[in-house]
């Protein structure tokens, strides 16, 4: 859809028997191509379509499978996020013996690379990268193996030069995810996350480039799933039912005002030019 929430067009098209779910989508940044989660046609992993404006309409071709060698007992990708760079795609992956890796794989598919692992109890979670494609943010959940499940979350930035941790938000009892880096240079993180039973909320932090920053998060509306506009004015997120109208809203920073783009939407993610 249009960032003023028009113009809505599907590009790939639920089906029962073909189809079951998409998560996560991310732009190519030449905006031809948007990579998901999915499970289409029994084969669940990364998937691409191509998308095109065809007579004043997006529409979608060319669905394919992204192919990915992973080790043995390593399922499906998961959580994908298209470098600024274009060339790979973050993702981790889904196991039963939790992969602790964040691989890159060529768009075109093809062998992994292994590019951070999660010290013994922790996995990665939904890759997101800085916008010179130098740093990678991602939420790390501690694993509670008695009951098969992650837990806590933290939020930590990667730098692939250096290999330093930077750790953004600790654990603590706050469950953090869905980060998203500002493009330019403004170097803001947003995120949700949500304590107790308190509602999940957006928020942002500054990335000051030490070991546990100090700058402070701002929290600046309920909702997830953040995405920032391509001049940081604004972000899209998710709403759930269970605070207002389900669906994809915008914020804007100046005013403060918020916007309902596509009711029943989840998951945005905004085009980076």
């Amino acid at each position: 859809m249009n960032a003023d929430g028009s113009n809505q067009a599907v590009v790939v098209q639920a089906s029962k028997t073909t189809l079951i779910g998409v998560a996560l989508p991310s732009w190519s940044p030449d905006a031809k191509s948007i990579v998901f989660a999915a499970s289409i046609g029994g084969v669940s992993g990364l998937w691409i379509t191509d998308v095109a404006v065809v007579n004043g309409t997006p529409v979608g071709s060319n669905l394919r499978h992204l192919q990915i060698n992973f080790p043995v007992g390593t399922t499906v990708g998961a959580g994908p996020a298209w470098s600024p760079l274009g060339d790979v795609i973050a993702t981790v992956a889904s196991s039963a013996q939790w992969d602790r890796n964040i691989y890159t794989v060529p768009a075109t598919g093809g062998d992994p690379t292994i590019v951070y692992t999660s010290a013994p109890g922790y996995i990665p979670e939904w890759p997101a990268w800085s916008p010179d494609a130098s740093k990678l943010v991602f939420a790390e959940a501690s694993i509670d193996t008695g009951a098969v499940v992650s837990v806590l979350r933290s939020l930590l930035v990667f730098d692939r030069t250096s290999g330093q941790v930077d750790t953004i938000v600790s654990l603590g009892g706050f469950f953090a995810r869905y980060p998203a880096w500002s493009p330019g240079t403004t170097n803001q993180i947003a995120y949700s996350g949500y304590s107790g039973n308190n509602p999940e909320a957006v928020y942002t932090v500054a990335f000051t480039g030490t070991v546990r920053p100090t700058a402070t998060p701002v929290q600046v509306i309920n909702g997830r799933d953040p995405t920032w506009s391509p001049d940081a004015s604004k972000i899209a997120f998710f709403v759930s039912a269970r605070h207002t109208t389900s669906g994809v809203y915008v914020l804007t920073f100046a005013t403060g005002a918020t916007q309902l783009l596509a009711q029943g939407a989840g998951q945005p993610d905004w085009r980076r030019f």
